[in-house]
């Protein structure tokens, strides 16, 4: 399944410009197609089958008239759509903004007026009643899907089921805002902390250039291989990502 990065040929001032988060993602999961990228429970995924996946989030999403610039919210427990739909909506340059599952309802109401958020996702085993109350609550929701069914909302699970997977076309450019996350709001109201795609190139490389380096004594951090595992905490409030087995032996 290839990708393509849209809009224009390139030139010798689009060539410095740097890539986006959906690119660097696509290139990963496309790389080792046949190995497993996400073990949650019961179920795991290939990266073929995340890459599918993400296709089929896309076209779900345009299907309902969502456009690159406007802003996507996700309330849900650890599970992998919170990926998919991410990944989907960098890809489309769509502005992510994950909601805290124990936030209070007033402040995620807060965050969907505030962030200005067209599409929410919601759990529906775990918060069917609250994405109800907040979408009686926001106007500017043009969308409310549920990963699985309720009584209330599109069901994203059973639309994907309907799409075919296709080619991914990548419409993000590096200056794009990929994520909009809120703060705890600890002193006082939530704050918005604008990240563009750039960002979190940059915050990868980093982490890829620190797993090569070496330590103290010379001794290399990490050398990573099919053998590891990455623990991600989802939903995307704060994202972990932790090298499970060099941690459990102490060697990070």
């Amino acid at each position: 399944m290839p990708t393509e990065r849209s809009n224009h040929d390139a030139t010798d001032e689009q060539i410095h410009l740097g890539c986006t988060f959906g690119e660097l993602t696509l290139q990963g999961l496309l790389r080792f197609p046949e190995r497993v990228g996400i073990v949650a429970g019961e179920r795991q995924f290939t990266y073929r089958q995340i890459v599918e996946a993400i296709s089929r989030v896309i076209q779900v999403l345009k299907a309902h008239g969502l456009q690159r610039g406007q802003g996507i919210a996700q309330l849900s427990s650890n599970a992998p759509e919170i990926l998919f739909v991410w990944f989907a909506a960098a890809i489309m340059s769509l502005r992510h903004t994950p909601l805290h599952p124990l936030g209070s309802e007033d402040d995620q109401a807060f965050i969907l007026e505030d962030a200005e958020i067209a599409a929410l996702v919601v759990d529906a085993a775990a918060f069917a009643d609250r994405g109800r109350a907040l979408e009686a609550r926001i106007k500017t929701l043009t969308s409310v899907f549920t990963v699985g069914p309720a009584d209330d909302g599109i069901d994203l699970s059973a639309e994907m089921a309907k799409c075919r997977p296709g080619p991914v076309r990548v419409e993000a450019q590096p200056e794009d805002i990929c994520t909009l996350n809120y703060t705890g709001g600890t002193t006082g109201r939530p704050k918005g902390v604008i990240l563009p795609n750039r960002v979190h190139v940059a915050a990868r490389l980093a982490m890829l250039t620190a797993m090569a380096g070496r330590g103290q004594g010379g001794r290399r951090r990490m050398r990573p291989s099919r053998a590891h595992a990455c623990l991600i905490a989802v939903p995307g409030m704060h994202w972990v990502w932790i090298n499970a087995d060099r941690l459990l032996r102490g060697e990070l």
